[in-house]
């Protein structure tokens, strides 16, 4: 009994598809996946309406260290349909960053990874490019603290001059604070000017941050004599 062997032919070597179809080889034999718009065994027809490529992606992304699996979407359209590569600026990717699809991909985020990553579009029309930079917030082992206000009880003020009701607040993360009724604030102070009787009464500053809230009152009083 005789065995004939008969060798396996890339027919995708010669790299028969046009148009930047993809050739897929199979036994003795291929075929052209084509891009969007495009027809023909080959691929040779090509798109009647073509779009050149356009990138949404945001500008900056501020990350924790220490997060597992940041990803990074690059959403590209066109005519035909772009291809996306993910690349570092200045430097090839490091160990746990990869693309997957159209998104990018870093897993266990360490201050290492802080930088510049491109996302290209690109389809025989043109090619789009941009930019995000990643931002790699380094762990605390700072405890957080509820906000605590420090705030006098009581102003008094001359009829027509200005007062300053301060309201010093601390805590962590830093408690984010306003006063109410409204008024004029200049940073950590509530600013009234010319006050009359109108102006007078109570005040409440309040603080607040993911740990908990607080708030302090005020009372403003006026006087014709100090």
């Amino acid at each position: 009994m005789c065995i004939f062997y008969i060798p396996e032919i890339n027919e995708c070597a010669s790299h028969p598809c046009m148009n930047g179809a993809t050739c897929v080889a199979l036994f003795n034999r291929y075929k052209c996946e084509c891009l969007d718009g495009d027809a023909g065994t080959l691929c040779e027809i090509g798109a009647t309406v073509t779009l050149a490529p356009k990138i949404q992606l945001i500008s900056e992304k501020t990350v924790l260290e220490g997060t597992h699996d940041l990803e990074i979407a690059c959403y590209a359209q066109g005519i035909p349909t772009p291809a996306v590569t993910w690349e570092e600026i200045d430097a090839k990717f490091q160990p746990n960053v990869r693309q997957i699809g159209h998104f990018l991909v870093i897993g266990n985020v360490t201050m290492s990874y802080k930088g510049y990553y491109t996302c290209t579009a690109k389809n025989r029309v043109w090619t789009d490019i941009k930019v995000v930079s990643v931002i790699v917030t380094a762990k605390t082992t700072r405890p957080f603290v509820a906000p605590l206000i420090s705030a006098a009880s009581t102003v008094i003020v001359k009829y027509y001059t200005d007062a300053t009701l301060l309201c010093n607040v601390t805590g962590y993360p830093k408690p984010s604070n306003r006063h109410i009724p409204g008024a004029k604030i200049v940073g950590g102070m509530m600013f009234i000017p010319n006050v009359t009787s109108e102006a007078t009464g109570l005040y409440t500053c309040i603080a607040a941050n993911g740990v908990g809230s607080s708030r302090a009152n005020i009372m403003l009083e006026t006087t014709y004599g100090m």
